[in-house]
């Protein structure tokens, strides 16, 4: 099972310049259908801007709540309804529960709050 994980914040400039410093490894490993054990991850993106002071401490915990949809559906759809938190975290997995019904839930969940199509999605 996989851990939850929370949103990540990244500086641009962080991307440029780790592709600066290894753009040819980095380049190489896109080719690459699936990633291998060998293959860097956005872990390296992080560190590098954690390492270069690029960061503002901040207890995600205090306003983000995550939910594995294998035990928690309800409180999820809950917690998006009601837009309880600033960030919601909802981790899905092969092993759901009446999976479809519960991703049509969500799906309702996120239309009775965001009813309107976003710039990005027109």
């Amino acid at each position: 099972m996989r851990t939850p994980h929370n949103a990540q914040p990244y500086l641009k400039s962080t991307f440029e310049e780790v592709w600066d410093y290894c753009g040819s490894e980095l380049t190489e490993m896109s080719k690459n259908r699936f990633r291998t054990e060998r293959d860097y991850t956005q872990e390296l993106f992080r560190t590098w801007q954690i390492c270069s002071s690029k960061f503002e401490p901040y207890n995600t915990y205090n306003d983000t709540k995550m939910f594995p949809l294998v035990i928690k559906p309800k409180q999820a759809i809950k917690a998006i309804r009601n837009q309880s938190y600033k960030l919601v975290c909802i981790n899905d997995n092969v092993h759901i529960l009446n999976y479809e019904r519960t991703i049509r839930d969500i799906n309702q969940a996120f239309n009775s709050i965001l009813p309107e199509k976003s710039s990005f999605e027109i």
